[in-house]
């Protein structure tokens, strides 16, 4: 589950690739495959609203999904550095 606003710092095993970023239960949650016995890593990812502004830097970070929230109401897009 990530944090609608801002970074999102997670601990994944090392090599992990990410499936799909959805709405569950009205919550923005994060999908990866993963090998659980591989050492951890620090991930970041970013949850965006539709209309906020955008520092350049994310020019380069790999846009991962659009996800809505609260019926439709609110968009969020998901970036990984």
């Amino acid at each position: 589950i990530l944090n609608r606003e801002g970074r999102n710092v997670l601990e994944v095993p090392f090599g992990y690739k990410v499936l799909s970023v959805i709405n569950q239960h009205d919550q923005i949650v994060l999908y990866c495959m993963v090998n659980p016995v591989l050492p951890r890593e620090i991930a970041h990812f970013y949850v965006i609203g539709t209309g906020w502004d955008l520092h350049p830097s994310f020019n380069e970070k790999e846009f991962l999904g659009t996800v809505s929230t609260s019926k439709g109401a609110l968009i969020w897009h998901i970036f990984k550095d």
